[in-house]
């Protein structure tokens, strides 16, 4: 068990700091998170979630119904067993999603 939560910390740290590197991409709380994290767009989530899908990609839990003055704020789960190659293409889909 403690072997599964480390995987989960270690890939979901991965992989918020690879989406923060992205333009148009920020983490909006300097807090400390297990598994979830929450990612500020430059763009609508639901357009963002939209494109992901087209690649076979869910995506984040769109926050603004819940939060509204948070802006464009997606919440991402990343578990074990993700793989850092589907990690690493979300980052290239979001990379591509804020260049079309």
């Amino acid at each position: 068990l403690q072997h599964v939560a480390n995987l989960c910390l270690q890939k979901a740290h991965y992989a918020a700091k690879e989406i923060a590197s992205l333009p148009g991409y920020e983490i909006p709380f300097d807090a400390r998170f297990f598994k979830e994290f929450v990612v500020r767009t430059s763009l609508p989530v639901s357009e963002i979630n939209r494109y992901l899908l087209t690649k076979n990609i869910i995506g984040g839990l769109n926050l603004e119904r819940f939060y509204p003055d948070l802006g464009n704020c997606m919440l991402l789960c990343v578990t074990e067993k993700r793989t850092a190659k589907e990690i690493r293409r979300l980052v290239e889909v979001l990379k591509e999603c804020t260049k079309k």
